[in-house]
C-alpha cells in the first residue's frame, strides 16, 4: 500500500502498477480480513450457551483445522453444531460488512503489533449519523407501516405489533431482528474497549464516530465533524470533551441553532455544531529552542449561531482558553453557554474572583463554605405533613390569622408555596 501511495499515476505505466499492486494487496490481507470478521463476529453473537462457547474456543485452538482457512471457506468443518454457530457468523458478517481499519489502509501504520499503533489518517472530517442505537419504534415503522406509526400510545403500538406477530406477517420478524441488532450494537459499543468515554447512556451513533475518529488520526491530526451540540453539554459526553477542552485539544466549536436554515425537515429548535479538535495535546516549548510560541490552548467558540457569517462577528464568535472551561464547569466538564463575546468575559470574570460552591473536578469535595445540600419537602414522602383548608378547620380546629396563617392548639400554620406556582420575576404568579 506504501508503494502505491508513492506512485503519482501520472503515466500509464504508474497507473498499471497502481492496479497490479492493489490487487496483489486485496489477495494478500483477505485470509487476514476474513479471520478478523470471524472474530468479530462470534464477539457480536454474544454465546451465552456454555457448548457454543467450547466450540469458540476449539476453533481458535485450532481443533477442527487452520481456523484462517476455516474463516475463508476453504476448509469444511465436520461437527454439526460447530458448522451451525459458522453459519450464523458467516450470515453476521455479510450483513454487518465489518471494517478493519489497519488492513482496509495498511499504508497508514508503520507497525501493526506496537501497542500504541503508532500511524493513522491525517485528518478525519465528515457528518456523521445523528441517530440513537436504540431503535426508535414510530420512525422505524412510519416507513414501513404508517398506521402503526400514527398510534397514539405505546400500548396501541404494542398490541399492533403483537396482531402482526400473530398473523405471521413478515414485517413483525424484520422489526424484531432489527430490535436485536440494535440492542447488540449498543453492547458491542460498551463492551468492545474502543469507546470508553462515549458509549455511556443512550448510545447516539454520532458519538462513536468521534471518539472512534480521534483513535484513527495520528497524535497531531486533526478530527473536524458536524455534530449535535449534545458532544460539549451532555451529562454522558462530559469526560470526553473535559479532555479535549482542558487539555488544548479543541481548536473550533461552532453551535449552530437550526431555525430551519440549514435543516428544514429538522426541528427549528435542534442545535448541532462544527466540532474541531486535534488527537492529542500540544507538544510543550522546548527548554533549549531561543523562542517558541506558547502551545495552542485557545479554542474559537460561537453559540446559538443562526448562519455561517456570524463566524466574522468578533461579539459572536470569540476565544475561550483551557483555563476557561476548566474554571466555569469544574464538575461537569461540559461546555459554558456564552450568547456574546460580553457574556464570557463576565461570567469568567466572576469565576477567576470568586470558587465555586462545591468543586469535585479532583474526584474529592472541596468546599469553599460547609455547604450541605438538604430537601425541604417532598410532595408525595411528606404528604401527611399538609393540611387543606377544608382539613384545618374540621381537623385541627385552626382559624386563619390573615396573610394566610392560619392559628390552632397545635400551633401556627403557614402556606406552603410549590415551584410550579412561581414565574420567573413574576411575585404576582400563583
Amino acid at each position: 500500500m506504501q508503494a502505491i501511495e508513492d506512485l503519482t499515476d501520472v503515466e500509464i505505466e504508474e497507473t498499471e502498477a497502481s492496479a497490479r499492486f492493489f490487487a496483489d494487496l486485496q489477495t494478500a490481507t483477505e485470509p487476514l480480513t476474513a479471520f478478523l470478521s470471524l472474530v468479530q463476529a462470534l464477539q457480536w453473537l454474544d454465546l451465552t450457551d456454555k457448548t457454543d462457547r467450547t466450540i469458540r474456543n476449539n476453533l481458535f485452538f485450532s481443533l477442527y483445522g487452520d481456523p484462517v482457512a476455516i474463516a475463508m471457506g476453504t476448509v469444511t468443518v465436520h461437527d454439526e453444531r460447530a458448522a451451525a454457530l459458522l453459519e450464523r457468523a458467516r450470515a453476521l458478517t455479510s450483513e454487518e460488512r465489518f471494517l478493519h481499519w489497519q488492513v482496509a489502509f495498511p499504508g497508514l501504520w508503520s507497525d501493526w503489533e506496537a501497542k500504541d499503533r503508532p500511524g493513522g489518517f491525517d485528518a478525519v472530517i465528515g457528518n456523521p449519523p445523528w441517530d440513537r442505537v436504540k431503535l426508535q419504534q414510530v420512525e422505524w415503522f412510519a416507513a414501513r407501516r404508517e398506521a402503526v406509526a400514527k398510534a397514539q400510545r405505546a400500548a396501541e403500538r404494542k398490541a399492533m405489533v403483537k396482531a402482526l406477530e400473530q398473523a405471521g406477517d413478515p414485517l413483525a420478524a424484520a422489526y424484531a431482528h432489527a430490535a436485536e441488532r440494535a440492542k447488540t450494537t449498543a453492547r458491542m459499543a460498551r463492551s468492545c474497549g474502543d469507546y470508553p468515554l462515549l458509549s455511556g447512556g443512550d448510545v447516539n451513533l454520532y458519538s462513536l464516530f468521534v471518539e472512534r475518529a480521534h483513535a484513527l488520526v495520528k497524535p497531531q491530526g486533526m478530527v473536524g465533524l458536524l455534530v449535535p451540540s449534545g458532544i460539549a453539554s451532555d451529562k454522558t459526553a462530559a469526560r470526553f470533551f473535559r479532555s479535549v477542552a482542558t487539555e488544548g485539544r479543541l481548536r473550533a466549536l461552532y453551535d449552530f441553532e437550526n431555525k430551519k436554515v440549514f435543516f428544514p425537515d429538522v426541528d427549528s429548535r435542534f442545535k448541532f455544531c462544527a466540532f474541531i479538535a486535534r488527537a492529542s495535546a500540544p507538544a510543550p516549548p522546548s527548554a533549549t529552542a531561543e523562542y517558541q510560541p506558547a502551545p495552542a490552548a485557545v479554542a474559537r467558540c460561537g453559540f446559538f449561531l443562526h448562519s455561517t457569517a456570524e463566524l466574522n462577528n468578533p461579539d459572536r464568535c470569540f476565544a475561550l482558553t483551557t483555563e476557561d472551561f476548566a474554571r466555569v464547569n469544574p464538575n461537569t466538564g461540559t461546555a459554558p453557554i456564552f450568547r456574546s463575546r460580553r457574556d464570557a468575559e463576565l461570567t469568567i470574570g466572576i469565576y477567576q474572583r470568586l470558587p465555586v460552591l462545591v468543586d469535585r473536578s479532583t474526584g474529592e469535595e472541596k468546599k469553599a463554605w460547609p455547604i450541605s445540600y438538604k430537601t425541604m419537602f417532598h410532595m408525595t414522602n411528606d404528604s401527611h405533613l399538609f393540611r387543606t383548608k377544608v382539613e384545618l378547620e374540621e381537623r385541627e380546629g385552626a382559624f386563619p390569622l390573615g396573610g394566610n396563617r392560619f392559628g390552632s392548639p397545635t400551633g401556627e400554620w403557614v402556606p406552603l408555596y410549590e415551584g410550579k406556582m412561581v414565574q420567573a420575576f413574576d411575585h404576582r404568579a400563583a
